[in-house]
Formats: structure tokens, C-alpha cells, sequence
């Protein structure tokens, strides 16, 4: 049986040359609300910007108290939303935000 491959994140990747559609930044979002507004933004973009590429700013999570919180929730929705509304999804390069390709 064949072994996996890993996926190549680099500047060869597609999806990180992609040009972004349309951005949202959650800086200022509670955890509490989090989930919801990714997946509101996500249903909407996929309907209105079907194919394209858009962002979503977590932050680093560096003035967070113990690790990043925005960031496991955002990849939870994402990972959920993968195959139905999304098509991809990468952190980006600046480890602050995810690219989503929307199908």
C-alpha cells in the first residue's frame, strides 16, 4: 500500500497565490460567538462568490491568555464545512488567517 503524501503548503500552492475575494476579520470576536459567524460568512460567500477565494483573520492568538482560542474554532468550522460549501481551506502564510476556497 502506498504511503500518504503530505500536502504542500508553500508559494506554489494554489490556493495561497489565489487572489482574495473578500475578507473577514474576527479581532474583537468572542469564542462564544465565533462559530456562528464563520459559518454565517462561509453560507453567504458560498453564495455569492461561488469558486472564489476569501479570507478569514483569526490573529495569532498572542494576547490570548493561555493559547490561540479563534483559531481551533475557525479550522472546527471549516473542517465541518469541507465537501458541502467549502472546497479547500489553508492557514495562510502569516499564520494569522485561513484562505478558503468556496466550491
Amino acid at each position: 500500500m502506498a504511503k500518504a503524501r503530505q500536502p504542500r503548503f508553500d508559494h506554489t500552492d494554489d490556493l495561497l497565490d489565489a487572489p482574495v475575494a473578500h475578507t473577514l476579520d474576527l479581532h474583537g470576536c468572542r469564542a462564544s460567538e465565533a462559530a456562528k459567524t464563520v459559518e454565517s460568512y462561509i453560507n453567504t460567500q458560498a453564495r455569492v462568490r461561488t469558486g472564489q477565494v476569501v479570507a478569514i483573520i483569526t490573529g495569532r492568538g498572542r494576547n490570548s491568555k493561555d493559547a490561540p482560542v479563534l483559531k481551533p474554532i475557525v479550522r472546527g468550522v471549516l473542517q465541518r464545512l469541507t465537501g458541502s460549501v467549502v472546497k479547500e481551506f489553508d492557514r495562510g502564510v502569516d499564520e494569522g488567517s485561513f484562505l478558503i476556497r468556496l466550491r
